[in-house]
């Protein structure tokens, strides 16, 4: 995410260039048809957009997470390709409707902001209010990916708290720690840092990545579900590229110009 702006505005700038070129050349000779633009585009960008997964992949994964089952590695390395197409189609669907760079420009810190706020980790999805919590949620794309994503290279992790993690109670006189809260912690989840002192019990939050990421209601069994929801939305964006080229640049629907016809006075009769 940290690279989406500038990967998008990236893929904007040139798609201008090129969207030029073509209604002031090739267009109007007929030598091609706009179908043909918006498809070179997608078939040229997204081996690139494969070529850049495979070398973010590689160093992000296996340096911080070399231990990890193979099936784990593969799930992350296909949602970091998916994610990489995900931006380059978002960006051919935002250049097709904007009418110059600048309104594109102006646009995408807009959706940029929704998506990367209201996806259930800055704020948690039960801490939200309406409509960011039954609305926005849940449409926001990114939900889905950092769903599939986390719940994936998080999943059965065990943590381990420093002492600055720990939440410290004393037990009864006579009960060791485990005695006197372990069934508790066995039935809430964590761990005691140490079961068997009879005082200063620390007790830590989180046993694994799956019950943290359950306060942030992620799970692992949902993974393919956000797969799949995910990849629908970057095949949506393809058919928005293809629709909003039509509807703003073919057929030259002026939005503006409609909203304004509307609110134009009707002139008035004698």
């Amino acid at each position: 995410m940290l690279n989406f702006p500038a990967v998008v505005n990236a893929i904007i700038a040139k798609f201008f260039m090129v969207r030029g070129l073509f209604e002031s050349r090739e267009g109007p000779s007929k030598a091609y048809s706009w179908i043909a633009l918006i498809t070179s585009f997608i078939l040229t960008s997204l081996p690139i957009g494969a070529v850049s997964a495979v070398l973010y992949f590689l160093p992000s994964f296996f340096i911080s997470n070399y231990a990890r089952s193979t099936s784990t590695a593969g799930f992350v390395f296909l949602m970091i390709l998916l994610f990489n197409w995900f931006a380059i189609l978002f960006s051919f669907a935002l250049a097709s409707a904007a009418p110059s760079p600048t309104t594109a420009a102006n646009i995408l810190p807009f959706l940029l902001a929704i998506m990367s706020i209201v996806n259930g980790i800055f704020v948690p999805h039960a801490q939200m209010t309406n409509p960011w919590r039954d609305f926005v949620y849940w449409v926001n794309p990114v939900t889905y990916y950092v769903g599939a994503f986390l719940g994936s290279t998080l999943h059965d992790l065990p943590i381990e708290c420093t002492s600055s993690d720990l939440a410290f109670f004393n037990p009864p006189s006579g009960k060791t720690c485990v005695e006197y809260a372990g069934e508790w912690v066995a039935s809430s989840g964590g761990y005691l840092a140490n079961p068997s002192a009879t005082s200063d019990c620390g007790f830590c939050q989180y046993s694994n990545g799956d019950q943290f990421l359950a306060g942030l209601d992620i799970r692992y069994a949902d993974r393919w579900r956000d797969f799949g929801i995910f990849l629908a939305y970057t095949v949506f964006n393809a058919f928005l590229a293809y629709s909003l080229f039509y509807f703003f640049r073919v057929r030259q629907v002026s939005v503006w110009s409609s909203i304004r016809s509307k609110f134009r006075r009707a002139p008035k009769t004698n």
